[in-house]
């Protein structure tokens, strides 16, 4: 809406300056004249300003169209990205990352942050806290075409980072339907992995919700780490029954302790936190003191 407004007035712009041309009469000037007068092209106009939003991703030099899989899509649903005038960015994600921006060199841009706040939500409703001893990390942006963008963390820690690709708001993306991979099923990926049978440890039964609930507690397990009310929380979110999600947290084949050691690998990706400090944000997310001690001993 932005860019169309700003075209709007550069278009009127335009045409007031073309009638005021017409109004006077210049006089008659040679072709070396003219020549001479003749403005520098004007820089090309930021090919970033609006809102983006997250429909996919670089995983291992695989790109994923996140609507190909309903879980992962849910699991990017309140990450977005905008620049606005002045040349300043917002990053909405596990935390609010503002700072500025610029071009580097042809379609790559480099973002600075200069403020982390973090989002806290409870049963009160949502307010935003300054992280002030929070790490201000950089990325790059590279622009892939007119409506998509990539979006990676800057420096040695983004190298084993998944890489967002970013689509302008209400448009799609041709780079993502010409590159995209398919995503595998996990049924399908279970049984060329040939998974041990554990039958013997579900119930004799297992509603068609269970088996559902248990699918995706998979494909977020392999993309992002959870605790096990984190993950029962995620599930119940997307309309399981508590029922159902406990199911799939008690057999997802989960170590909760080694999901709190990534879980703590990628919150120092992103900010210095001290040993106290991580333990607590570990525990706030669900993990247990003794998941949390364990995740943080393995990682500071």
């Amino acid at each position: 809406m932005l860019r169309k407004i700003i075209a709007l007035f550069l278009a009127l712009a335009v045409l007031l300056c073309a009638f005021a041309g017409c109004a006077s009469k210049p006089e008659a000037v040679s072709s070396g004249e003219a020549s001479a007068m003749v403005e520098p092209a004007e820089e090309p106009a930021d090919m970033l300003s609006g809102s983006w939003t997250p429909q996919g991703a670089v995983y291992r030099n695989t790109v994923i169209d996140l609507s190909d899989n309903e879980s992962l899509s849910s699991m990017y649903g309140g990450t977005a990205l905008t620049f606005s005038e002045g040349n300043t960015f917002s990053y909405y994600n596990m935390f609010i990352y503002t700072g500025t921006y610029e071009l580097y060199s042809e379609n790559i841009y480099h973002l600075q942050t200069k403020e982390v706040t973090w989002l806290s939500v409870d049963e009160n409703g949502a307010s935003e806290k300054p992280m002030t001893k929070a790490d201000k990390p950089a990325y790059v942006v590279t622009v892939l075409d007119e409506n998509t963008i990539r979006f990676d963390l800057s420096g040695a820690s983004a190298i084993d980072d998944i890489s967002l690709i970013f689509v302008r708001l209400d448009s799609e993306s041709d780079y993502i339907q010409a590159n995209k991979t398919p995503l595998t099923s996990s049924s399908e990926s279970s049984e060329s992995n040939a998974a041990p049978d554990t039958s013997a440890q579900k119930p004799a039964y297992v509603t068609t919700g269970e088996k559902n609930a248990l699918k995706r507690a998979g494909e977020y397990l392999d993309y992002t780490p959870f605790s096990y009310t984190g993950l029962i929380e995620q599930l119940e979110y997307e309309n399981y029954t508590h029922a159902e999600a406990v199911y799939a947290a008690d057999n997802c084949g989960a170590d909760w302790y080694e999901q709190a050691a990534k879980a703590a690998q990628k919150y120092l990706d992103y900010m210095a936190f001290s040993r106290s400090g991580l333990i607590e944000q570990l525990e706030y997310e669900g993990y247990t003191h003794d998941e949390a001690v364990y995740g943080v001993d393995k990682v500071y």
